[in-house]
C-alpha cells in the first residue's frame, strides 16, 4: 500500500492548503486573464478534491435520519427552483446573461459543474472528518472558504467600499448561509443531496433562456430563507429522536430569529406599507435630526399644509420636509415644502407623482449607521 495512504493531514492543515489553493487561483486571474483563469479552475478543484481524499479520512458514519434528510434536501432544491422562477413572474424576467451559444455552453458546463462538484465533494469529505469536540467551529470556517471557492468573485469588488458591501449582502451571505446547511446535510445525510442541491439551480441558470430578474433582496431571501426553514425542520425532527424533552426550547429560538429576521429584512426594503428611512441632515431640526428614523407611510392621498412628506426634489435626490402650501393645477396637485430648520423654501414646487410617502413616526438615533455609511460611499 502506497505510502500517502497512511498520512492523515490535520484539520488546520487542510484548512491552510484551502486558503492557499484559493490564493494562488486569485492571483492567477489577476495576472493571466479571465479565460485562462476559467479554464485552469475546475482543474486546481479536481486536484484539490483528489488530494484532501487521498489524505483524510471519515470518522463520523452514523446518521440516523440519513434517508428523511435526504427528502428534504431535495424538496428543498425543487422548492428553490420553483420559487425562484415564481419570482420572475411576479416581477420580470431577463435574457440569460451567460453566453448561450453552443461552445460557450459546453464551456460553461466544463467550467461551472466540476467546480460545484468539487466543493461539494470537498465539504462532504471533511465535514464527515471534524473532531467531535471542534465540528461547529470547523464547519462555519469551512462554509467561509468554500463560500469563496463557490462564489467566484472578482478581486475588483473588493476594491471599494460599496461594492464591497454590495458583494458582501447579495453574494457572500447567502452563499455561507446555504453552505451552512450543506455541510448539517453532508453530517447527517449523503454526499447526492448535497450535490443535487448546488446542481440543480447551476444547471437552470446554465441552460434557461431566461432567468428571473426580480430586485436583489428578494434573491437574496429566497436563497436565505429556504435553507434555514430547512435547518430548523431536520434539526427539529433530529433533535426530537435524539431527547425529546428538548424540542421545544431548541427549535423556538430558531422559528423566532427566521420569523424576525425575514420581517425586519423585508420592512427595510420596503415591501410593506411602512417602512424606514435614515435622515441625513438636521434641515428639519428641532423636530427630528440627523441620525434620526421617519417612519413613512407609502398610501396615496392628497396632503395637507403641516404634513412631512418624502419626495423627490432637484435630480432626484430624496428629501423629507413639511408641506407649507398646496396648489392645484387641473387635475394635479402640487406642493410647496421647506425643511423646518431652513431659512427659505425648497426651491422647486414638487408634484403629486414625486410624493413618495407620509412621515408618520420618529425613532432616535436608530439611523447613525446607516448615514454613516453613505457618507463613507
Amino acid at each position: 500500500m502506497p505510502l500517502f495512504m497512511h498520512i492523515n493531514l490535520t484539520t488546520r492543515k487542510i484548512f491552510v492548503i484551502l486558503i492557499l489553493a484559493e490564493i494562488v487561483t486569485t492571483t492567477i486571474s489577476i495576472f493571466t486573464g479571465s479565460e485562462f483563469y476559467f479554464c485552469l479552475k475546475p482543474f486546481i478543484h479536481i486536484g484539490l478534491t483528489i488530494f484532501i481524499y487521498l489524505f483524510t479520512t471519515p470518522k463520523y458514519n452514523i446518521k440516523r435520519q440519513k434517508k428523511f434528510v435526504n427528502q428534504i434536501t431535495i424538496m428543498a432544491t425543487i422548492a428553490y427552483i420553483l420559487i425562484y422562477f415564481l419570482s420572475g413572474i411576479l416581477f420580470s424576467f431577463a435574457n440569460n446573461p451567460l453566453n448561450m451559444k453552443s461552445y460557450n455552453i459546453i464551456f460553461n458546463i466544463l467550467y461551472y459543474i466540476p467546480t460545484a462538484i468539487s466543493v461539494e465533494l470537498i465539504r462532504y469529505r471533511l465535514t464527515n472528518t471534524f473532531n467531535y469536540q471542534k465540528r461547529l467551529k470547523n464547519i462555519v470556517f469551512l462554509s467561509i472558504i468554500l463560500t469563496f471557492y463557490m462564489s467566484n468573485i472578482p478581486v475588483s469588488n473588493f476594491m471599494a467600499l460599496n461594492s464591497f458591501i454590495e458583494t458582501f449582502y447579495q453574494i457572500i451571505i447567502p452563499n455561507f448561509v446555504i453552505g451552512c446547511f450543506l455541510s448539517y446535510v453532508a453530517l447527517n445525510g449523503s454526499l447526492y443531496s448535497c450535490i443535487i442541491y448546488t446542481l440543480c439551480p447551476t444547471l437552470f441558470n446554465l441552460f434557461s433562456p431566461i432567468v428571473p430578474n426580480p430586485e436583489w433582496i428578494i434573491t437574496v431571501i429566497i436563497k436565505t430563507i429556504i435553507p434555514l426553514l430547512c435547518y430548523t425542520l431536520l434539526d427539529r425532527t433530529i433533535t426530537q429522536e435524539k431527547k425529546k424533552s428538548q424540542k421545544k426550547s431548541k427549535t423556538l429560538p430558531y422559528y423566532l430569529g427566521i420569523g424576525i429576521m425575514t420581517i425586519l429584512v423585508l420592512f427595510s426594503c420596503g415591501i410593506f406599507r411602512y417602512y424606514p428611512v435614515a435622515i441625513a441632515s438636521n434641515s428639519m431640526n428641532p423636530t427630528f435630526s440627523r441620525g434620526d428614523i421617519q417612519i413613512i407611510d407609502k398610501e396615496k392621498k392628497e396632503y395637507q399644509k403641516g404634513d412631512i412628506i418624502q419626495f423627490y426634489g432637484i435630480n432626484n435626490t430624496i428629501f423629507v420636509h413639511r408641506v407649507i402650501s398646496t396648489r392645484k393645477e387641473g387635475s394635479k396637485i402640487y406642493y410647496t415644502t421647506k425643511g423646518d430648520n431652513n431659512d427659505t423654501v425648497d426651491l422647486m414646487e414638487i408634484s403629486e407623482d414625486k410624493v413618495i410617502g407620509k412621515a408618520i413616526l420618529t425613532i432616535k438615533y436608530l439611523g447613525y449607521p446607516t448615514v454613516w455609511i453613505s457618507e463613507i460611499l
